[in-house]
């Protein structure tokens, strides 16, 4: 008789989705390691920016496709997605600038932009927009700095 196939299940999701993050199918992520990456100016969880119209379904693709590139590093055995979203103005594509405005404050803060990203090289602190307050900014990129 042939031997069994044995059947072994993960004890911690591989995703979870809060439904405010359905809500909105116009927001920015961000991928983070569970441990700080090294940059240039400092260390940071963030290893990836982006930007999605699609919502959620977008950022589970980029999520998978970044996955396998990021899960093959050494040390790193999970990434967590976090969603950040603002309220829309009529006439002006916010989540784009919001995605563009934190990818400076990142330059800024840290050297380079998330390991992850390769637009945004060239962006520096003036081309920053004055619809976020950068104190604002350079606080929700602060809370991914220490490792969890």
């Amino acid at each position: 008789m042939a031997k069994r196939l044995t059947i072994r299940g993960s004890n911690s999701p591989a995703m979870t989705v809060y439904r405010r993050a359905i809500s909105a199918s116009k927001l920015v992520y961000l991928i983070c390691a569970p441990r700080a990456q090294k940059y240039e100016k400092g260390r940071s969880r963030i290893i990836y920016i982006g930007m999605t119209e699609k919502g959620v379904h977008r950022a589970s693709g980029s999520m998978a496709n970044k996955a396998i590139e990021f899960l093959e590093e050494w040390g790193i055995k999970r990434l967590d997605v976090h969603f950040v979203t603002c309220p829309p103005r009529s006439g002006s594509r916010s989540w784009i600038t919001l995605e563009r405005d934190l990818l400076v404050v990142f330059k800024a803060e840290y050297g380079s932009v998330p390991k992850g990203n390769t637009s945004g090289k060239n962006f520096e602190i003036d081309k920053l927009s004055r619809k976020f307050q950068s104190r604002r900014l350079k606080g929700l990129l602060a809370s991914f700095e220490g490792s969890r």
